[in-house]
């Protein structure tokens, strides 16, 4: 017989306790697994910004590399969703329109924008079906 000391003397549980019981272990239980599906939800989120972050860094990189002979003569953005292709100078470089990493299909947007006598302004933007993200920089005259 299951029960506990109360004064001495064996009390047993009431049905009313053991469900009252039963229900806070479940909603405890309840919460913990809620608590790890975000978690496993907010990591895949940080490796599609992370993957993203890194294509456009690299993208980037190679702007900053190229000679300035490949920029676009004035302001211009070549957009993969809009199905722009690169220009007969080879601008942007690969791997524009994009590509895949760690699964995630990636668009990229890039634009050149002349910046007077301090250079020229290089924006990437990346999407993909969770989010988008921009990066940009200043690449001397």
């Amino acid at each position: 017989m299951s029960g506990f000391l109360i004064n001495g003397r064996r009390r047993a549980l009431t049905l009313a306790e053991i469900l009252l019981a039963t229900a806070l272990i479940a909603i405890a239980a309840l919460t913990l697994v809620g608590v790890q599906l975000q978690a496993v939800r907010l990591g895949r989120q940080s490796r599609q910004h992370w993957a993203a972050n890194q294509l456009m860094r690299e993208e980037l990189a190679r702007l900053q590399d190229m000679a300035p002979d490949f920029y676009p003569a004035g302001s211009a953005t070549y957009s993969a969703a809009a199905g722009n292709p690169r220009s007969a100078s080879g601008f942007p470089p690969l791997p524009y329109p994009g590509g895949k990493r760690d699964g995630i299909d990636f668009q990229m947007t890039v634009s050149h924008q002349l910046s007077g006598a301090e250079g020229h302004l290089f924006t990437v933007r990346v999407d993909w079906s969770g989010g988008s993200s921009q990066m940009s920089t200043l690449v001397g005259p």
